[in-house]
């Protein structure tokens, strides 16, 4: 699930659990509560954008930096689990 969080290219996650020892159920349990926040956070960032609603903008824009950067601080982490 990290993996899907993480500003990483999609297919190279789904390659890296292709060729690991990851079962089909929890690969798609994780791929489905991965890739679900930041659907809603880029969603809701470009409704935002044509209204012109600048709080909104600004929330859902840091919203999505911290989605972007704490995998980045976890890198460790991330790349044992790609090990």
């Amino acid at each position: 699930m990290l993996l899907r969080l993480a500003p990483i290219h999609f297919d190279a996650v789904s390659y890296a659990a292709g060729v690991s020892k990851v079962k089909p159920l929890s690969f798609a349990l994780a791929t489905a509560a991965g890739i679900i926040p930041g659907t809603i956070i880029l969603n809701v960032l470009g409704s935002s954008l044509l209204t012109g609603d600048i709080i909104a903008i600004a929330v859902t824009a840091a919203i999505y930096l911290i989605f972007i950067t704490v995998p980045l601080l976890f890198r460790k982490k991330v790349q044992a689990l790609l090990d």
